[in-house]
């Protein structure tokens, strides 16, 4: 079964490098940290390795230590793409980009998360469409 995928955008202050720099360095400030349909423990930090090709990992409360995604596209002050497994098998991979633009009418900032179709959660679609509304509000 075919999945729409989540779209998300936001205008922001910042210039398009800014807003990458941001998300990359705090990415706590915007990656989801519950409300996955597959996330049993919220992550008491998240990092990645600001690379392509680099992973983002969770730390947990109990100090175990979680590999959530995949860097597939860095490309500093406009895009950002992820394959995103965690709690999955890395085949069972969704996709989060985000391009950072400077536009006519202001910067903004696009979120797509798509690849649902990976997942044998059938309402998983809807529970990140509601993780990305908490985050895209804030």
């Amino acid at each position: 079964m075919t999945r729409n995928p989540i779209r998300k955008t936001v205008t922001v202050s910042q210039t398009p490098m800014c807003a990458f720099t941001i998300f990359t360095r705090d990415l706590s400030l915007w990656w989801p940290q519950t409300g996955s349909a597959n996330v049993s423990h919220a992550p008491s930090s998240l990092s990645l390795e600001p690379e392509l090709g680099g992973a983002i990992t969770e730390t947990r409360a109990d100090g175990s230590i979680a590999k959530s995604g995949t860097i597939t596209d860095w490309t500093p002050g406009h895009r950002l793409s992820v394959d995103w497994y965690l709690d999955r098998d890395e085949t069972a991979v969704t996709t989060v980009s985000v391009t950072f633009t400077q536009g006519i009418g202001g910067k903004q900032v696009d979120l797509v998360h798509d690849g649902f179709e990976s997942l044998s959660t059938p309402d998983a679609t809807q529970r990140w469409t509601g993780t990305w509304a908490q985050k895209t509000a804030a």
